[in-house]
C-alpha cells in the first residue's frame, strides 16, 4: 500500500488560530506605521515566536528580510544560522499566504 509523504520543504502548513490572529495583528501596527524596532510590534513577535513553537535560537518572524527583498540574509548573520533564517523566512512567507 502507498502512503503520501510530506516533504519537510512543502511551503504548506497549518498554523494555530492564536498564532494567526497575532499574525494579523503585526501586519496591522506595520499599517499603522509601526516598525520592527518599536516595543508593541517586538512584543507580539515574541508571543508569535512562541505560538510557532519556535526556539530561542531561532530569529523573530519580524527580524528576517520581508518578501520582495533580497533573497539571502543579511551578512551579519553568523554562517551557523542561516539555515535557522531561512526556515523562518519561509514561515513568514507562508504566515503572509494564510492570513
Amino acid at each position: 500500500m502507498k502512503r503520501k509523504r510530506t516533504s519537510i520543504d512543502d511551503l504548506t502548513q497549518s498554523f494555530s488560530p492564536e498564532a494567526l490572529e497575532i499574525w494579523r495583528h503585526i501586519c496591522l501596527l506595520y499599517h499603522e506605521g509601526y516598525d520592527e524596532s518599536d516595543r508593541m510590534v517586538r512584543d507580539e513577535a515574541i508571543e508569535l515566536h512562541n505560538a510557532l513553537g519556535l526556539r530561542p535560537w531561532h530569529p523573530l518572524i519580524v527580524d528576517v528580510t520581508p518578501l520582495g527583498m533580497d533573497e539571502d540574509p543579511p551578512v551579519d548573520v553568523d554562517a551557523s544560522r542561516i539555515a535557522d533564517w531561512r526556515m523562518v523566512r519561509g514561515i513568514r512567507a507562508n504566515l503572509i499566504l494564510a492570513a
